[in-house]
């Protein structure tokens, strides 16, 4: 009995120890206001390996005062302030190119983003993963 208390013990700990290293890569973030014309910081997530691209999925669109919208589909995303711009797109999985700087397991890499439209601001959610 004392056995098997002990192994069940033993098996939950493993359990949220390795958890705790899956998830340390990526970032939920949920309706984060983002700018039209400049990059503004959304979220950041600490690398667990030494891997050159992160991915981002936006999983929705709102508009700046955080009501439902349809109409928007895409924004500019990137890694860290510094990084090269991709295109954020509704839905997807997109890889995002991390800075040589920030590319070691153990560093915190930030997503930046802004909007496609130059004249709407909107607010996004979604996942940044960073591995």
């Amino acid at each position: 009995m004392k056995k098997r208390i002990f192994a069940t013990v033993l098996t939950i700990a493993l359990m949220f120890s390795l958890s705790g290293v899956c998830f340390a890569a990526e970032s939920v973030f949920s309706k984060v206001y983002i700018d039209s014309n400049e990059y503004t910081y959304v979220t950041t997530a600490k690398k667990s390996n030494d891997n050159s691209d992160a991915e981002i999925k936006i999983m929705a669109f709102y508009k700046a005062d955080g009501s439902s919208s349809w109409t928007y589909t895409k924004a500019w995303v990137k890694a860290t302030s510094s990084g090269e711009g991709r295109i954020g797109i509704l839905n997807v999985w997109v890889p995002v190119p991390i800075p040589s700087a920030y590319r070691s397991a153990g560093k915190y890499v930030d997503l930046y983003a802004h909007g496609f439209n130059p004249s709407l601001d909107c607010r996004i959610s979604g996942y940044w993963n960073v591995h």
